[in-house]
């Protein structure tokens, strides 16, 4: 058994920093944990410090440890039995790595039980993020006996400390497939990378692809060094794909955590089993510009604006495609609210929508919507029109052109609400793919948050278009004119 060794003297680092901005920020994280963790924190406790990773933060380790037991002593500097700080270690925060997850795992019980117990009762995990170019942290005061999180502090900037040495999070994640392989070696031969996705939309986004592509190099860089130690051993392979049925599989998650930080969550399975995790705090290493800036709310809110997406579907593709709405009152479609279908005609004639479309390209139609409130729904394919082709140079007017329900009804679109500008887009593909299709059902009839609307660009993107088109209606909330 792995024991620590931790100092039980107070740590005492000497750094040359900016003392008053950092004794602000001291001053102000000790304030918060001391309201909120007085009286939870019995006499004789001990506190260790639990500093993140190297490779997940921009600044030296040991200068968060030092602002982190200041911040600390600050905490208890009024209490009559003060906790003893005890100091951190690269082997305690190796093993806190799943403390991060927050999420009183069983693995995370088993870490601590096989480490952290014996040393110390409560441990302090510090966090950092960048803000507005200066490096934030935050700390996570948690009760080793049961998981629970006593405190958990708002990010503090540590003004004048910019991280413009920050960490590649490529090194982050070379790191944790090295423990995995360290752990699995059987590994080492052959596996699957998938998708890294958005935890709470599932989506693929930019980011996570880049973070992907990221894990690809390093598996392939990390297990063929080993392979160069083996006699003839053949050269690692990794695959990208879906979860296998049978062999090893890297699946990984992008998790939000709130504006400005986000955590990479690594999941190793063998044959479907999990058989290692790691959760890596990417929040304030170098990323490219692209990449960062969709971390940026403002940002990101005004790349998916409709404007936005409208101007992203019609750039799509290589071909051109026209599409034109019609039908309305006044260029307002008043929703309707007829409750037998076969009244729509008579009664929601201003609330009937055409769309207009013609391309050069020959493919298969795939329409959507898209409100100003990110309301999501498939148009085309439906269950009426599965598989709607366009030939090239085709005029095609819907839902006219479309072929009669059973029983010889005509499809009709009304507006069926709630009141929004919307935006309704159509692509042209060579053929719809099975993903593409399975991806978008997964939407449909979703909110979706600025975030996803780019996963969903991508996801469009991604799939190969002929042509994109876009046009904006304005549903309202009224009546048909007598």
């Amino acid at each position: 058994m792995l024991r620590l060794a931790l100092l039980s003297a107070l740590l005492s680092l000497t750094l040359a920093l900016p003392r008053p901005a950092l004794a602000q920020a001291e001053t102000a994280l000790g304030a918060e944990l001391c309201r909120m963790a007085e009286g939870q924190i019995p006499a004789g406790a001990s506190i260790a410090l639990a500093a993140p990773l190297a490779s997940e933060t921009p600044l030296p380790v040991p200068q968060v440890e030092a602002i982190m037991s200041r911040a600390a002593q600050e905490m208890c500097a009024d209490w009559p039995a003060k906790p003893r700080i005890l100091a951190g270690s690269a082997e305690l925060r190796a093993s806190l790595a799943l403390v991060l997850n927050r999420q009183g795992t069983a693995a995370w019980q088993e870490t601590v039980q096989s480490t952290l117990r014996q040393e110390a009762d409560f441990v302090l995990v510090g966090e950092t993020g960048i803000v507005a170019g200066d490096v934030t942290l935050r700390l996570t005061l948690v009760d080793l006996s049961d998981g629970r999180v006593i405190v958990k502090t708002s990010d503090r900037p540590l003004t004048g400390l910019t991280g413009q040495a920050g960490g590649d999070p490529r090194a982050a994640i070379s790191a944790a497939i090295r423990q995995f392989l360290d752990m699995l070696p059987d590994a080492r031969a052959e596996i699957t990378v998938g998708a890294f996705a958005n935890e709470t939309s599932g989506l693929e986004t930019p980011l996570g692809r880049a973070l992907a592509d990221m894990a690809v190099e390093a598996w392939l860089d990390t297990a063929n060094s080993v392979t160069a130690l083996l006699r003839d051993a053949p050269p690692a392979r990794v695959r990208r794909g879906p979860v296998p049925a049978n062999g090893y599989y890297l699946g990984g998650t992008v998790r939000p955590i709130d504006r400005n930080r986000f955590q990479l969550v690594l999941r190793l399975s063998q044959d479907g089993a999990l058989r290692a995790s790691r959760t890596l705090d990417l929040s304030s290493l170098r990323m490219p510009a692209h990449l960062r800036a969709l971390l940026d709310p403002t940002a990101t809110v005004r790349r998916t604006g409709l404007d936005g997406i409208a101007e992203a579907l019609t750039a799509m593709g290589k071909g051109h495609l026209s599409l034109t709405a019609s039908g309305g009152r006044d260029g307002h479609y008043p929703i309707c609210r007829a409750t037998d279908p076969a009244r729509v005609p008579t009664e929601c004639t201003d609330s009937l929508m055409r769309l207009t479309l013609r391309t050069d390209r020959a493919g298969v139609l795939l329409c959507l919507s898209l409100d100003e409130h990110g309301q999501f729904y498939i148009v085309l394919p439906a269950d009426y029109a599965p598989d709607l082709r366009l030939a090239a140079g085709q005029r095609l007017i819907l839902p006219d052109d479309l072929p009669p329900l059973p029983g010889g009804n005509r499809v009709y679109w009304p507006a069926m609400g709630p009141p929004a500008e919307t935006l309704l887009g159509c692509l042209i593909y060579p053929v719809l793919p099975a993903d593409l299709v399975q991806a978008l059902q997964g939407l449909d009839g979703a909110r979706l948050a600025p975030a996803d609307r780019l996963a969903l660009l991508a996801i469009l993107r991604d799939a190969g278009p002929l042509a994109g088109a876009a046009t904006r209606v304005r549903i309202i909330d009224g009546t048909r004119k007598k």
